[in-house]
């Protein structure tokens, strides 16, 4: 097998006449379902999926810091048809469609920020369905000074949420927050975890 980090190619057209090529399996770098904390994470739902009312998946991080070395403005991310925020932070569309399945897309919104050059969009607000019932919210941002990435759950009357940064997944039942589970992954532990599956 081979592991390859994303993007892969810029279109299906790509991707098919590479398929057809390979002899080996294809895996793609997508992570963050490598975290243990994720693994809890997917466990609860997956408890409790009838009950599951709306989800919210947030990701505002910094693109400046992400490769400081590096002109933001220079780079694939900004390319229309290599980069963008959908491709960069696939991540989290990834884990949305593993943990809530048969997503639709309901509508989109893509914009550009001032702060760079690039003609990429930089931020994205989506709507998804899921199964028909669940409200799915996806906010991506990277031209943010203000870090967060997670994913909060409405079950019923409670709210789960996995944090991505602290590695942490805690509920809210009647006004009181907790902490239910607590595991950080580093990168090279989420690397080793998925060279485990090729």
């Amino acid at each position: 097998a081979i592991l390859v980090e994303k993007p892969v190619l810029s279109n299906l057209r790509q991707l098919s006449r590479a398929i057809s090529d390979l002899e080996d399996k294809l895996w793609v770098s997508s992570p963050l379902r490598q975290m243990e904390s994720f693994g809890f994470f997917e466990s609860y739902l997956a408890s409790r999926t009838r009950e599951i009312v709306q989800a919210t998946i947030v990701c505002k991080s910094n693109l400046d810091l992400w490769r400081p070395e590096r002109d933001p403005n220079k780079g694939y991310w900004g390319s229309r048809s290599q980069g963008g925020i959908l491709r960069e932070l696939v991540h989290e569309l990834d884990y949305a469609d593993f943990l809530f399945k048969d997503l639709k897309l309901v509508s989109a919104k893509l914009e550009r920020s001032a702060k760079y050059s690039f003609l990429a969009p930089s931020k994205a607000e989506l709507s998804l369905l899921s199964g028909g019932v669940i409200n799915v919210s996806v906010h991506l941002n990277w031209a943010t000074e203000q870090e967060e990435r997670f994913c909060e759950v409405v079950i019923g009357r409670e709210t789960v949420l996995w944090d991505v940064l602290s590695g942490t997944v805690s509920e809210t039942k009647c006004g009181k927050n907790s902490v239910i589970h607590r595991a950080y992954s580093s990168r090279d532990a989420l690397l080793a975890s998925q060279l485990q599956f090729c």
